[in-house]
């Protein structure tokens, strides 16, 4: 029952009968789409806010983001950024619980659910909308249990830091 699944017919996927399409991000609309940071409106509170586990108020958060932002203010380039620099610093190592940006930072070391914990905090600290994705991945014949931040870009967008991938396939 489709119906149950909300998230088929949303953005890049859409259930026709018993087929489902998913297509490529346009990296085309996503310029389009990009704004300078901090991201103006009141829309998307909830995903420029801290919690216990996206220390997004965190001072070293904050610190290590505004270093960031002098380097990128366009909300598209600095998720290619987050991506790119998360997916080369953090070692991949086995985890099997949510740990806080904080911990995660000081560690250096996860699989995605630290690596999507640390994006959404460094982005939301830098004023862009993010959210944290669970689900499956398909790798090497496999599905696997993945999680991946989405930003927001008039619709999100995922990211793949533990994958290295702007836009995430």
């Amino acid at each position: 029952d489709a119906s149950r699944y909300p998230l088929l017919n949303e953005g890049r996927q859409v259930l026709t009968g018993d087929i489902l399409e998913i297509r490529k991000e346009n990296d085309t609309l996503l310029k389009e789409k990009s704004y300078d940071l901090p991201y103006t409106g009141k829309d998307l509170e909830p995903f420029l806010s801290p919690t216990p586990f996206v220390q997004s108020d965190h001072h070293t958060i904050i610190y290590n983001t505004k270093k960031f932002i002098a380097i990128e203010k366009n909300a598209l380039r600095l998720a290619r950024f987050l991506t790119s620099n998360l997916y080369l610093t953090v070692t991949k190592t086995p985890s099997f619980h949510i740990i806080p940006a904080m911990d995660i930072f000081n560690m250096r070391s996860g699989e995605s659910n630290e690596h999507t914990v640390l994006f959404t905090s460094f982005a939301r600290a830098g004023g862009m909308p993010a959210r944290m994705v669970g689900g499956l991945v398909y790798l090497k014949g496999h599905f696997y249990y993945h999680t991946w931040p989405e930003v927001w870009f008039g619709r999100w967008v995922p990211a793949d830091p533990s994958m290295g991938q702007f836009p995430a396939d």
